[in-house]
């Protein structure tokens, strides 16, 4: 009979105890879990503050001069777009600060709310550019910018009405796994934010926005910054989950 080890042995009753090392290695595996919410709540917040901060300047930026109707086009795609649209992708989120204290369902309902009110903002945002441009006489779709605007706005509606089909997968599982279609809206959604995150960033070289502003270079570069840093915090855990969702797939095959 081999001997036992005095350290895992307690002195009082005899039962087995894990070896010491094992409980330091449990310690330091909460310890750096605990690390890592704490930066993913801390992004968050940092997130939260830059799309409030940003889209506050453009609406600010938009309305402190004379009136105009196409005015309405970068408040309202900003609004929607930028800060609407990345709150619905971070409601979903554990980490979020303000809905990660709700339960599953009820983000989703947060979640798909935010999103219809994104979308509304911004086909309504881009009629205003259209209605605009044909008073004006402009040539549509000529720009970047304006390429990126017409890919982000067809992939809006892509997404939200998979969105509505993930939403109800559990009544189509019949022909479609709800994971998978899951995973699709999931993807889809990170693509959508992706091409409106570049949109933004063209719409920094806009001859609006450059006209704008009378240091438009640091000024560019520094709503450049705060568009990639915020949209890294926001599909950050979109990412994540993504992720797990495809190698949950994987491992069902």
């Amino acid at each position: 009979m081999e001997d036992v080890p005095l350290s895992s042995v307690t002195e009082c009753d005899g039962a087995v105890r894990a070896p010491p090392h094992d409980n330091i290695k449990d310690g330091e595996a909460h310890g750096t879990s605990r690390v890592a919410n704490t930066m993913s709540s801390a992004s968050a917040v940092i997130c939260h503050l830059i799309l409030v901060a940003f889209t506050l300047y453009i609406v600010i930026l938009c309305f402190n001069d004379s009136y105009k109707l196409f005015l309405w086009h970068p408040s309202l795609m900003t609004i929607g777009g930028f800060l609407l649209m990345a709150e619905a992708v971070m409601a979903m989120s554990q980490d979020n600060p303000i809905c990660g204290r709700f339960g599953r369902s009820s983000r989703i309902q947060i979640h798909w709310i935010l999103q219809a009110l994104a979308a509304s903002f911004i086909y309504i945002g881009f009629l205003v550019i259209v209605i605009n441009k044909n008073l004006n006489n402009k040539h549509h779709f000529h720009t970047w910018h304006s390429i990126f605007g017409l890919i982000t706005v067809i992939m809006v509606g892509m997404t939200s009405s998979g969105g509505v089909g993930a939403l109800y997968s559990v009544r189509t599982k019949e022909f479609i796994r709800p994971a998978l279609i899951k995973l699709i809206h999931n993807i889809a959604g990170i693509i959508t934010y992706f091409f409106g995150a570049i949109c933004m960033i063209l719409s920094m070289y806009s001859d609006w926005f450059t006209t704008r502003e009378s240091h438009s270079n640091a000024t560019q570069v520094i709503c450049i910054l705060l568009i990639v840093l915020s949209s890294v915090f926001t599909l950050q855990s979109a990412a994540r989950s993504a992720y797990l969702k495809i190698i949950q797939n994987c491992s069902r095959h």
